[in-house]
């Protein structure tokens, strides 16, 4: 059972709008007084985007999005829409250069000279277009707004920074509102259960996504796993050598895969014996595959003795890559996890690429679905997926929003 959004839910919570976002623009200057090369004037509420549109101009007619960074000029509330086709200033103010980014939908903040006069005027400008000028910004969102906040700071990607934006935007808020709306009955109860099971499915994906997830490579010496390794990040990251025990320790390199931040993991080879230095390697490469998020088991094409190394990391997801298959005429059976290739020819390599990316997004969630993004929230949906019937739902919800009651 799905509640819709619409002008009901925010009559049955009137407080749901001032949780999203102050009521009131507020504009302040961040960087401290006194002369500097930089400034940074911040603004923020419901007319932020709105004032901003009115007083710059930017160098790229498209919208701002989140995280990105734009140079334009900031013409001040005066101008006109035809004057803002031309390089002339309509005011007594000429254009200020500066570059604007959008922190949060709602969360502005514009870079100019350091500058008094600079700083003076831009503030000015804000305030003549309707926002308050304050000493500091106040935050009136909600635990789970400022949780999906920092979470959105710390992404690498653009999808993952899409998942922590749609929370900023309140998917986790308003899911949480919505059934936190409706009158305690064991229907609602029952539908909002079903619809935690669903989110908390996603969330060992969720609750990971301002962090690289782990690809560890293993398998016995001279197999190819360098030679992998390379040919994934497109550069030679890992020495290649054909002898035995030429990486000793474990290389790690990072990329993005189906845009999901990883961090590929060359190893030394599996073998018995080797030197003390050697058998350092190994015990480090074991140790990397048992704390992989995926496992790739490199295996030689050629060789009539694959190793199986899923006792060493039995729980881990693994995909199995019979490299080097340019220097046999015959190929091997191949199971769904299997990709045969060539680290020297390109053979496969698209091939691992998208099985990899399928891996590393099989539990991701539906764009702009509400997601658990950390422990505590993960803990309170928990508790509404397993409750019962005299579960305080209205009490955990108000919970997830606002912190406390575990």
């Amino acid at each position: 059972m799905s509640l819709p959004q619409n002008d009901h839910q925010s009559k049955t919570n009137p407080g749901r709008r001032a949780l999203i976002a102050p009521q009131i623009t507020q504009c302040t200057c961040l960087t401290g007084t006194g002369r500097s090369a930089i400034a940074v004037v911040a603004v923020r509420g419901p007319d932020a985007q709105r004032i901003l549109k009115r007083c710059s101009r930017l160098a790229v007619d498209q919208p701002a999005s989140v995280g990105q960074v734009r140079l334009g000029h900031w013409t001040g509330p005066d101008a006109t829409q035809a004057d803002l086709g031309t390089n002339q200033p309509t005011t007594n103010h000429p254009d200020e250069t500066v570059v604007i980014t959008a922190i949060t939908a709602n969360h502005w903040e514009i870079h100019c000279h350091g500058g008094t006069a600079a700083i003076e005027r831009i503030l000015a400008d804000l305030q003549q277009c309707g926002a308050k000028r304050v000493r500091e910004i106040s935050t009136e969102s909600p635990l789970v707004i400022t949780e999906a906040e920092a979470v959105l700071s710390r992404c690498l990607t653009e999808k993952t920074a899409a998942v922590a934006l749609a929370q900023v935007r309140g998917a986790l808020l308003n899911w949480a509102l919505q059934w936190q709306s409706q009158p305690t009955s064991p229907e609602i109860l029952a539908a909002a259960k079903s619809e935690a099971q669903t989110i908390l499915r996603s969330a060992d994906w969720t609750m990971r996504i301002a962090e690289p997830w782990k690809i560890v490579l293993v398998g016995k010496p001279n197999v190819g796993k360098s030679s992998l390794l390379n040919a994934l990040v497109g550069f030679d990251r890992s020495i290649t050598f054909n002898q035995a025990g030429t990486t000793r320790d474990v290389l790690h390199t990072e990329t993005v895969i189906a845009g999901v931040p990883v961090r590929l993991s060359d190893t030394a080879g599996i073998r018995d014996g080797g030197e003390p230095i050697e058998a350092e390697g190994m015990r480090r490469a074991l140790h990397a595959a048992y704390s992989a998020d995926l496992v790739i088991q490199v295996e030689d094409a050629t060789s009539q003795k694959p190793v199986d190394f899923s006792s060493f990391h039995s729980s881990v997801p693994q995909i199995r890559v019979l490299n080097k298959v340019d220097l046999v005429k015959s190929g091997q059976a191949l199971s769904e996890n299997d990709v045969a290739t060539s680290a020297m020819t390109g053979v496969g390599i698209d091939a691992l690429v998208m099985l990899l990316g399928q891996k590393l997004l099989q539990f991701a969630p539906k764009p702009g679905a509400p997601v658990v993004l950390n422990q505590r929230q993960r803990d309170l949906m928990t508790q509404i997926a397993t409750s019962s019937l005299e579960f305080p739902l209205a009490a955990t919800l108000q919970a997830l929003i606002g912190g406390a009651l575990q």
